[in-house]
């Protein structure tokens, strides 16, 4: 996918019926460096308050449940803009 323009991949998810062609509000990138840009297969992550009680609990951190060579996507609840990235650093200081 990285040899397509964010348009072409828009236009086709029209295409294929997909509503507002793929557009995600809110969404950040957090790149090593100014510039950078990644592309490939998907590994998403659904956080929840920690006081959840009804959602289900992973066997293990999701940086290790990611397979290799995936890119993790992070949906954090509204108002918990760092969590997701303070799990990241906790779980893998040397990154």
């Amino acid at each position: 996918m990285g040899d397509y323009a964010t348009t072409e991949l828009s236009d086709a998810l029209i295409k294929l019926g997909v509503k507002h062609g793929g557009y995600l509000p809110d969404i950040q990138q957090y790149s090593p460096a100014a510039g950078v840009r990644i592309s490939g297969p998907v590994y998403t992550v659904q956080m929840v308050p920690f006081n959840d009680t009804t959602s289900p609990k992973p066997a293990q951190h999701f940086v290790d449940a990611a397979p290799a060579n995936h890119v993790i996507v992070i949906n954090v609840p509204p108002g918990k803009p760092c969590d997701g990235m303070r799990c990241i650093v906790t779980a893998r200081p040397g990154l």
